[in-house]
């Protein structure tokens, strides 16, 4: 069962990540699958000046794949190259910063330990530093959550809005340099609700001006984009549609019969299901 949607919002609210845009950098993690173009920047930069950098999945049964999976990079020898990371974070890029006073194979031994964070196997990586969804990882770890970061260490990633920083405290947990640290699967259990949680918080940015539900607006948005995942919409792209015909047809077509027939509808597929709602507010709007 999903929990409550203000109290989903509000719990996001509370974590202790805050907005700070990174001066400079120690490391990066850097997702090759979704940032394309970083290898051939990377290898631009090495002509230059060396750099050191490894796959986390070196030595795994997941190596033969490292093109499109996370790498460990030294930026502390490379102002220029630091800003070049940084840029490509910020358009888009997946990945997070890191700033710390440990040691590069320190930092590659607690990378790598993360990756394979699960306590029962290695068939799934545990992309911890996917910087979509990292403050809804957060949320959901709660206090645990300590265990994520370095010790000593500042964590920044770009949520395609921002820059959001979150920080080791004072005292380092025990749990935090421990080498061995494993996440059991149960404790994700609302790792769904609290990104998407995290999604309707940038859709209700980006809509504010056309939402007019009272109170808060985040809050609203993700009640739609909930309601979307109930009528079977499961795409991110397929909810975000849905969320524009609730925010054009201000809730006028959800009562009537031929949504709910459309709602329902075994024989048609969710695109097919999406163009026929967004036609009944398109006929809705002609005839007020």
């Amino acid at each position: 069962m999903s929990m409550d949607a203000a109290l989903c919002i509000s719990t996001l609210d509370q974590t202790p990540a805050t907005s700070e845009a990174p001066a400079a950098a120690d490391f990066a993690l850097i997702d090759l699958a979704g940032t394309e173009s970083f290898l051939k920047s990377l290898y631009g930069a090495m002509e230059r000046n060396p750099i050191r950098w490894n796959s986390l999945l070196e030595g795994t049964r997941w190596q033969s794949g490292w093109q499109f999976g996370p790498i460990l990079v030294d930026l502390r020898d490379g102002a220029n190259f630091q800003k070049t990371v940084m840029n490509q974070l910020a358009a888009g890029g997946i990945g997070v910063l890191i700033e710390t006073s440990l040691s590069y194979d320190d930092i590659l031994a607690w990378s790598t330990n993360r990756l394979f964070a699960f306590a029962t196997n290695d068939d799934r990586l545990f992309r911890f530093y996917d910087s979509r969804s990292l403050k809804a990882l957060l949320a959901t770890l709660g206090t645990h959550s300590v265990s994520l970061l370095p010790p000593e260490g500042t964590l920044f990633w770009h949520d395609n809005q921002q820059w959001i920083s979150w920080q080791s405290p004072g005292e380092p947990q025990l749990d935090t340099a421990n080498p061995d640290w494993t996440l059991p699967e149960e404790e994700l259990a609302l790792l769904t609700d609290y990104r998407m949680a995290e999604r309707a918080c940038r859709l209700s940015s980006l809509y504010s001006d056309h939402i007019t539900a009272s109170g808060d607006k985040r809050v609203w948005v993700l009640e739609q984009l909930r309601q979307a995942r109930n009528y079977g919409f499961l795409k991110a792209s397929q909810q975000e549609r849905f969320l524009r015909l609730s925010i054009l047809s201000a809730g006028e077509l959800s009562s009537g019969p031929q949504f709910e027939a459309l709602k329902e509808s075994a024989e048609m597929t969710g695109d097919d299901r999406l163009e026929a709602m967004e036609c009944l507010v398109e006929s809705y709007h002609a005839t007020t």
